[in-house]
Order: C-alpha cells, then structure tokens, then sequence
C-alpha cells in the first residue's frame, strides 16, 4: 500500500498491542517523544516550538499570539511564563481548549455545503417522540417536558415528533403523550409546544419539519389547523406546487426554504387540513397510485427497513420514476420482524431503496416495543439514502452519538447533504461509489476525567479502565467487525496507555469512529463511562483531542490521541 504520510509526523514506536492488562504509567513516552522533538536545548516548549508543533503535525497555522497566551497560561517557570515543561505541556494538551487539537478539524467540520439539492439529498437531524424525558412510561421513569423541544433545537434538530390526541372537553385544544395519558404520566398542549418551537428556532434556520402523528377528532383538528396557522404564519409551507425546479417531480432544495416550516403527517382526506400540509406521509404505493411522489413521503420502524430494500428491488432496473410492482403497508410496525442487523445489505442489494429515497422523504424510527427509549442504528437507514432517522435524542449510547457526529458536519445547521452515490434519479445508471480501503493508525495516549465527572455514580470507584474504537460505515455490521480496545489498566482513573489501534474503512466518506471508555468487570458487563463518534474524513494526523460524553451528555473524560496519516490500499469502484 502507498502512504500519504505527512512530513513532520514522526514514525512513533508501537504500542502495547491489545493485552488483557498492563501496569499504570506516570509519564506517555509517546508525548514526550514529540515534546523533544520540538523543545529548545534547554529542554522546554518556548512559544515558537508550540506554534512549530502545530503547523508540522496538525497541520495548522497558529498565530504567535495564542500560541504565548497558552504558554503564559499553563507555565509553571518563573522566567516571565515563556515556555514549558514537559508537565506544563501535557497538562496543556489534556486541559487547554486549543481548536488546532481538536478531534474534529474545524475547518472541515464548519465547512458549508451546497444546500442547492432537492431536500431529498439531504440527511435531516432528527428526533422520535420529542415530547419524552426518558423512558417511554412513567413506571418506567420517562416523563414528558415541552422543554425538550427547546433543548433539541439549540442542538440542531430540525425535525421533531408530536404525537396529537383529542382533548375531551372545550375548547377542545389538541394534547400530546405517548400511548395514553396515564401510562406517560402527563399530558402536553400542542399550543404550548407550537410557541416553543416557534420561539427556539434561530433566524434563517433551514426547514424546520414538524413529524405529527395524527389521532385527532374533527373538533381537534380544527384547533390544530388553527395553532398551526396562528403560531407560524407566513412560515408556514403549505404547499410545493409552485416550485420549479430541474424537474417536476423535485422537491424544494433547502435554500429556498430557509426560515420555513414544514408540516409532515397523515390529513385522512381533511381538505383544511390537506391545505396547510405540504408533506403527506403515505404507505409505499401500489401501481399507477404514485401521482406527485416527490411530494410524499413514507415512515417504518427500523426492523422495516429491510423491507424497504424488498419491496423497491424492482427499481433497481426502473427506468422512469414510477413503481413497477405492488408494495405492502411498510408503515405499520410489527415487532416479528427480524432485526436490521440479521445478515448484512451490500450495496447490491440497495440499488432500488437509493432510487427511491432520492424522490422520496422517508422516515426510519425506533420499534414501538423499546420501551426503554432504546435507538436503532441511524446507519441502517443512512445506508439506504433514508433523510430522517428519528432517534430518541434524550437516550445515550450509539444512536446518539453517530447522530452527533453527523451533524455537526455543515455548522451544525441540522442538514449533511448525501454523497453523490446516493442521489439517484429515475434515469441514472447503478451507483460506483469509491470504495477505499483505508487504514488508519491511532495512538490512544491517555484517559482523564474532567470536573463535570464528579457527578458521575463512577466517582468514587477506582476503575479499570480500557478505550474500544469500533468504525460505522454503510454495509458493515452493527457492533461486529472493525473494532479494536486497548488494554484494561487496573485501579487507575487516569490511565497512560500509549497503545496503537489500526481503524479499518471501506467508505470513509460515510464512515464514524465511534471511542468507548469503558471500566471492565470481571463479573457481568462491563460499564460504558464516555463516549464519542467523529466523522472520519475530519480527523485528520496529528496530536487530537477528544472529548468524551457520559450519559447526560455533558464532557465527562478527555482522552488524548495521536491519529496518524491513513494508508490507501485499494482505489477502486464497488
């Protein structure tokens, strides 16, 4: 294989391979080596070695300036704080909060993409059952807040769940809860929740779409029409029959529906309500039925997305946009359906999913029997060109985490505009997606908590601890296959590994390394502490920090890394 190796990053000695346990260090002959590499004859960082550092391994220009605030910052010296000590530096690295050191580069993160797309090549930030604190039942410790909508929005969700029942009594204000009222626990006015979203979305947000499942009576509805319209007016999109884009069957691209706000839902033949909703969501079509397809749009549960493959296999050799053969109720949710992670898709196989999901919005959420808020995998849908992965956003673990680092990408703004791959007309021939096989070498330095950890239900154990680096890609398994841990360190909250992983991708364009610190447990399994997953293409070599998440989602441990240039050894079409 050939390398793009980066000048100035040094071939560092290979760490402790993955061992069962190792011995606690006091120091990271790893750091260190770098540190000498840069320091002056005296053995210390002066503010030019760091603003050297910088440029040769991160590849980042930093200007003289900051590089001295840092220095003067975490200086122990007496000399005027000029330069530091290789504890000065380290404490720097795993405390200073330096954007050149970040895990993610910035500059690709913040990197604005073309929103001139129909608003079917995107992937849209969003969220299941909005309303939920928690678990789905207040037995269960769930809890409904229309705080959440606020909250999630901040975050860069940009399409979110109401579930609407019938209020019994005047003025018959519609109410939103799960199920029942009594087994959520409470009960939610849609027009206190409307004026939140109204009041949360910042100036010159892209499309905001409101997912209603709709259980409301006439006398309901007419409240509901009537929220809707007062709270969002001229926001409001009620139809896209007037867009003219490079075809008919195009939906609006997302720079034409900037401060808008979309209606997504089932009107059951109300003609007032069909007035104001300009996404429908309907069943797969049967022959002859799809009319203004662009217009609609579908939902299933995850376990249905296999389906989703079998009942579009027909138009993996369609040539114009209608469907071919007859399609089965793919929206309703039956747990009896084997799970998503039964036996892989290959990209074969997603040939006519990919066609129809770039004319059509399509809807992944969790199995109505996870109770727990569980989440599926959102690369499950991805893979498929699914726009809206609905996950529940108040539970940690995999979902979470790949949903963040997926939309952090394009400032934040809730849309990733989909690889070119992905974005199949009627007429486009069979994708070629670059399939790259890459491998990328991380040195995994250390492991510290940071104050916030104090809050942890970990905070007065000593912990074994061990950092597992696992990639999601599209037609690879869930959880199996390309992961890789350090070794367990006994008893030791801040533990030096300076252990190598070598991270494997087939298509890093869409791929996520996903690190886990983890305490091991001899007895039962082991403990997840903090969590991260970052866009592969934005980890680029050199000295990374990154900055793991505990359970209620706030920065509980640090961990420091050195990512090193990846090895291309395949350069080939699929």
């Amino acid at each position: 294989p050939h390398t793009g190796a980066a000048p100035g990053l040094p071939k560092l000695a290979a760490g402790m391979g993955n061992a069962c346990s190792a011995k606690a260090k006091h120091q990271s002959a790893v750091v260190k080596q770098l540190f000498d590499r840069f320091a002056d004859d005296d053995g210390l960082m002066t503010i030019k070695g760091l603003v050297q550092l910088s440029k040769e391994l991160n590849r980042v220009e930093m200007e003289s300036e900051v590089a001295a605030n840092y220095v003067r910052k975490y200086s122990s010296g007496s000399e005027g704080h000029s330069n530091l000590t290789f504890d000065d530096f380290f404490a720097m690295l795993l405390h200073a909060k330096i954007p050149a050191f970040d895990a993610e580069e910035e500059a690709v993160i913040n990197t604005q993409e073309d929103l001139s797309h129909p608003l079917t090549h995107y992937f849209i930030n969003s969220s299941h059952n909005t309303y939920l604190k928690g678990a789905q039942f207040a037995s269960l410790g769930g809890e409904v807040s229309v705080d959440m909508y606020a909250q999630l929005i901040r975050e860069g969700c940009r399409c979110v769940e109401l579930d609407c029942y019938s209020a019994e009594e005047a003025p018959f204000d519609p109410v939103v809860y799960h199920l029942t009222e009594a087994l959520t626990g409470g009960k939610l006015l849609v027009k206190d929740i409307m004026k939140v979203i109204a009041d949360a979305l910042p100036k010159g947000h892209l499309p905001f779409i409101i997912n209603v499942e709709n259980h409301m009576n006439e006398a309901n509805l007419a409240r509901f029409i009537a929220t809707v319209k007062h709270t969002f007016g001229r926001a409001l999109v009620s139809s896209f029959s007037d867009w003219r884009g490079r075809s008919t069957s195009d939906l609006p691209p997302p720079q034409a529906l900037i401060d808008k706000v979309i209606l997504r839902l089932k009107t059951k033949g109300n003609p007032s309500l069909e007035r104001i909703t300009a996404m429908q969501n309907f069943k797969l079509k049967k022959p002859g039925e799809d009319g203004q397809l662009a217009h609609h749009s579908v939902s299933l549960s995850a376990p249905k997305l296999k389906k989703l493959v079998k009942l579009t296999a027909h138009e993996a050799a369609a040539k114009g946009p209608g469907l071919a053969a007859a399609a089965t109720e793919a929206d309703s949710d039956d747990s009896s359906d084997a799970s998503t992670d039964d036996g892989m898709l290959d990209l074969d196989d997603c040939i006519g999913a990919l066609r129809y999901t770039t004319r059509h919005v399509t809807r992944a959420y969790p199995s109505n029997t996870s109770v727990w808020s569980e989440n599926f995998d959102p690369m499950r849908g991805w893979e498929l060109g699914c726009q809206i992965a609905a996950l529940n956003l108040q539970t940690p673990g995999l979902g979470r985490d790949l949903n963040a680092a997926m939309f952090r990408r394009n400032r934040g703004t809730g849309y990733v505009l989909k690889p070119p791959w992905m974005r199949l007309r009627a007429h486009d021939p069979a994708p070629s997606p670059p399939k790259l096989e890459t491998r990328t070498r991380m040195t995994i330095i250390c492991a510290v908590p940071t104050k916030d950890y104090k809050a942890s239900r970990f905070q007065e154990k000593l912990l074994d601890l061990y950092v597992r680096a696992t990639v999601h890609e599209p037609f690879a398994p869930t959880g199996r296959g390309h992961r890789h841990r350090t070794p367990w360190i006994r008893n030791d909250n801040s533990p030096i590994w300076d252990a190598d992983l070598t991270l494997a991708s087939e298509f890093p364009e869409m791929a996520f390394v996903r690190l886990e610190l983890r305490d091991l447990d001899q007895a039962s399994t082991d403990d997840d502490i903090a969590s991260l997953a970052c866009w592969m293409p934005a980890m680029k070599p050199g000295i990374r920090v990154f900055k793991l998440m505990g359970t209620e989602n706030v920065h509980v441990y640090t961990v420091l890394a050195v990512v090193h240039p990846a090895e291309v050894a395949v350069d080939h079409k699929v």
